[in-house]
């Protein structure tokens, strides 16, 4: 892997920053974001994740190294890239609890083989992935856009159609692009954040709604992860190792 080299501003900013990760929602203002984001994508430029050897055997005997999406069957890419995705969303996105090798993009990128750049924001709700997502399609002009925005909205006390609205703006988005635009319900809560279990299952009806209704792929996370804590961190809200691979198995099944 090739080494990063950042200039004396670049890491001030990674520092200011930084401290994003282990966040909560809320914390993540548009101004942050964008910081976090000009480091990230310094960062992303040099990365090409690769797969674990045991992984990527695995999945070269059911032939996914030539594989094509079949979401791709005759769609008209434009001059974006048609093997490069992005994940975007929030701390979920990021991986955050995890070490980066662990993180959902990360292993799938390993999977299929393919570059998956990680635009996963630590506290974002959906109304900043609105804000943000024409940016990272003009910056990167991916074949895929892997979306996952909602709990974090749901922490903030947001109008659940309003979150809606934010992720069909996102959806609508992509499909200007002539991006494929593939939108996940979200993960299962526990523990201290059990309070939000409610929401999470009315959000993710109204995702799957969104998604039939404008003809977009979905990942469904909800039914993948059964409401299982074995999936999840101590805090009951991000995912751990074992449900990062989950994540990574169920966005395969679809995109790939």
């Amino acid at each position: 892997m090739p080494k990063i080299k950042l200039g004396l501003r670049q890491l001030k900013t990674l520092r200011q920053v930084a401290g994003l990760v282990e966040a909560g929602p809320g914390s993540a203002t548009p101004a942050t974001i964008l910081k976090f984001r000009y480091v990230k994508l310094l960062l992303n430029k040099s990365i090409i994740f690769a797969a674990a050897a045991f992984i990527c055997l695995s999945f070269l005997i059911s032939g996914c190294e030539d594989s094509e999406s079949h979401l791709s069957d005759g769609h008209d890419f434009g001059s974006n890239n048609p093997t490069l995705y992005v994940a975007f969303g929030d701390s979920i996105t990021y991986g955050s609890g995890v070490p980066t090798a662990d993180n959902y993009p990360t292993k799938l990128g390993g999977m299929m083989m393919r570059t998956v750049i990680n635009e996963g924001y630590p506290g974002a709700e959906s109304y900043i992935g609105a804000d943000l997502v024409n940016g990272i399609l003009n910056d990167y002009k991916p074949g895929f856009l892997l979306i996952l925005f909602g709990i974090n909205d749901l922490i903030m006390g947001h109008d659940e159609e309003e979150t809606i609205g934010y992720l069909q703006y996102i959806c609508q988005a992509a499909i200007d692009n002539k991006t494929i635009p593939v939108i996940a319900t979200l993960t299962p809560v526990a523990g201290e954040h059990h309070a939000f279990a409610s929401g999470v299952d009315r959000l993710n009806v109204l995702i799957r709604q969104l998604a039939a209704n404008m003809n977009v792929a979905i990942v469904d996370l909800d039914a993948a992860f059964k409401w299982d804590p074995l999936y999840l961190q101590e805090d009951g809200l991000h995912p751990n190792a074992l449900g990062y691979n989950l994540m990574a198995i169920t966005f395969y099944d679809i995109v790939n």
